[in-house]
């Protein structure tokens, strides 16, 4: 008869590992590192647009005003057709010297 005192070890279980998603892509691969060119061409872009974006708004702030008043009368002309109620100011125009006239004063 066996001893029942005795302890005897569990039998070990087989784990085993789950598939992972990883890839085997390594980004120190020399094949794939960016050539000086690549990245003087993407600085002269990026210095490009961020000098387009510059000058854009540099121009919207000096002409502030002739744009205010191009869209406000584009606004005026947008609601005198939607309104039907006939010219709701007479002789809005825009003038040399940012100054419009009409507005019924």
């Amino acid at each position: 008869t066996p001893d029942n005192n005795a302890t005897t070890a569990a039998p070990a279980k087989a784990y085993t590992s789950s598939p992972t998603t990883a890839s085997d892509n390594n980004n120190d691969d020399p094949k794939k590192k960016k050539s000086f060119f690549r990245k003087f061409l993407s600085f002269i872009g990026w210095l490009l647009l961020i000098t387009a974006i510059f000058l854009a708004f540099g121009a919207c702030m000096s002409h502030r005003t002739q744009i205010y008043f191009f869209l406000l009368e584009l606004w005026h002309a947008v609601m005198e057709t939607l309104s039907g109620l006939g010219e709701l100011c007479e002789g809005f125009t825009y003038k040399i010297g940012l100054v419009c006239s009409g507005m019924g004063r």
